[in-house]
């Protein structure tokens, strides 16, 4: 009883579809899931229209799972959507429930450019699973954008426990997340697994553009529950295909594994663009805790038939373990340079350290001139591998640099530099 309704509203045009008020399928007793929204144009022919919602639109569960939220345009030719309203939800409130699904998907993507939530959490005052929020745009010069006044994409878990659920912000072209922004999919309180965020630019095989992430990212795990993953990914070989410019993080609860982090430049036409990771602010962490709660993985790869060049300056990545072993941390690319700040790099542990890897593909250097720091040592068991491998000259300023892979009750791991 109470279940949320089903509301569906349509339009077979290449007109526009407009939604100015509210759309509320909210379930309405305790136990009632929420319902079901659909606001979409389908489009007449080849083409779809433009579909505009300037109300909240919510279907969130009461002490029940949240429901589904779907605003789209789609056809042959999809048309854009433009969301301005401030709430798109489908959590679960009360005490118990997981979040539903919010689907945004269009050719473009229009926001306020002011303050917008867009969310799909696990119960707000109990344990719930968070669900899942998709942001897409499709065609060769889509470019999503979510603004400098506020956002927030969210599928966390309950507040007292539960799993993180999954985002996806995905463009066609260029993906554009500014700093005032919030990517959360981690877990609040209690126990649960971090969740999962999958960041992505130039989808459609006729773009080439590039990949912004200013705001904080998390899939952090609670309690007994491990980190989640981190995915960010670009086909374009632009100049500066990714960009990080705040802290992404995939640690563990207080026991559990750490998480894994991937930033893949794929190019395009067998030409990578270049990985930038240049802010103070860019910290990478994947760290694991608690008996058996290894480190987790950093990957940042710009490698392939043409590689791109990689960036780092003042950035720090850790995979390390509170009580197991490190994790490992893979940078491959082309020319790999540093800046202004020394560049740090920790995978230690307490039954192993664990493996750091810098690669420089091809003929191509590493010079990190204020200095490049790597850790990997261990109480107990073998301090783990650091190697920094340059295809060309291999430059490291004496001032920064430092690489220590001791065992304090076993043998040291190897430190390899090579050029």
């Amino acid at each position: 009883a109470g279940a949320g309704a089903t509301i569906n509203i349509l339009n077979d045009s290449t007109g526009t579809l407009t939604a100015n008020s509210a759309v509320t399928a909210n379930g309405t007793a305790a136990g009632a899931l929420g319902g079901t929204v659909l606001i979409r144009n389908n489009g007449n022919g080849a083409a779809a229209g433009l579909t505009t919602v300037a109300g909240n639109v919510t279907a969130n569960g009461s002490t029940a799972n949240g429901g589904s939220v779907t605003i789209s345009s789609t056809g042959a030719n999809a048309g854009g959507i433009s969301v301005t309203s401030g709430t798109v939800s489908a959590n679960a409130t009360g005490a118990a429930g997981s979040g539903g699904t919010v689907t945004l998907t269009g050719s473009t993507f229009a926001g306020s450019g002011g303050a917008q939530t867009f969310s799909a959490n696990g119960a707000s005052a109990g344990t719930g699973n968070g669900g899942s929020v998709t942001v897409s745009t499709l065609g060769a010069a889509a470019d999503l954008t979510l603004a400098a006044g506020g956002f927030t994409l969210a599928a966390t878990s309950g507040s007292t426990g539960g799993n993180g659920g999954t985002i996806t912000a995905s463009a066609g072209r260029t993906l554009t997340l500014s700093a005032a922004g919030i990517i959360n999919a981690s877990v609040l309180a209690g126990n649960g697994n971090g969740g999962t965020v999958n960041l992505s630019a130039s989808n459609n095989a006729a773009a080439n553009g590039t990949l912004t992430v200013t705001p904080t990212v998390s899939v952090n795990g609670a309690g007994t529950g491990a980190g989640g993953a981190i995915n960010i990914t670009n086909n374009s070989n632009a100049a500066t295909a990714i960009t990080v410019a705040n802290a992404l993080s995939a640690n563990s609860g207080t026991t559990g594994n750490g998480g894994s982090i991937t930033l893949t430049a794929l190019g395009k036409g067998g030409t990578n663009g270049n990985i930038n990771l240049s802010a103070a602010a860019s910290t990478l962490s994947a760290t694991g805790a608690g008996v058996g709660g290894n480190g987790g993985t950093i990957t940042v790869n710009a490698g392939g038939g043409t590689p791109g060049t990689i960036g780092l300056s003042g950035t720090s990545m850790t995979v390390a373990s509170a009580a197991a072993t490190g994790g490992s941390i893979a940078i491959t690319g082309s020319t790999i340079t540093g800046g202004a700040a020394n560049l740090t790099l920790t995978s230690t542990g307490v039954t192993g350290g664990g493996a750091i890897n810098v690669t420089s593909l091809t003929t191509n250097n590493i010079a990190f001139a204020n200095g490049l720091t790597a850790n990997s040592s261990t109480t107990n068991g073998a301090g783990g591998a650091i190697t920094v491998s340059a295809g060309g000259s291999l430059t490291l300023g004496n001032a920064g640099s430092g690489f220590v892979s001791t065992s304090t009750n076993g043998l040291a791991g190897n430190v390899t530099l090579r050029a």
